[in-house]
Parts: C-alpha cells; sequence; structure tokens
C-alpha cells in the first residue's frame, strides 16, 4: 500500500519564500504601528430624547474627558 504524499510538499519552494516574505513584512507594519502609535483621549457619548421611536430627534452631545 503506497502513502499519499502530504499537501505541505506540493507547494513550490518559491511560494513558500513568498508567503515567508509578507509573514515578515506584515510583522514589520505592525511594529511600526504598535511602537508610532498614541492613546486617544477618553470621550463620553450622552444621547437625549424624549423618546427613542423612529421619527423623534435625537441629541448627540461628546465630552473629552
Amino acid at each position: 500500500m503506497t502513502r499519499k504524499p502530504s499537501s505541505v510538499f506540493r507547494v513550490d519552494e518559491q511560494a513558500w519564500l513568498s508567503m515567508g516574505a509578507l509573514c515578515l513584512l506584515a510583522l514589520v507594519v505592525l511594529a511600526f504601528r504598535f511602537g508610532t502609535s498614541h492613546p486617544c483621549y477618553p470621550i463620553k457619548i450622552t444621547s437625549s430624547a424624549a423618546t427613542y421611536a423612529v421619527g423623534t430627534p435625537v441629541n448627540f452631545k461628546v465630552e473629552t474627558a
């Protein structure tokens, strides 16, 4: 009985290199974004309306802490 070759060995070597290069590039971009990010100010959103039925106006107020 012959064993069926694994699907891992059917992928071309250039495909493995391309996937590895893309993963490395994605990690570099992720590290850059994480390193240059800054925290946002906390905000508080409140809404006020007589009723929240369809067709009634709703007002929003945003406050930064």
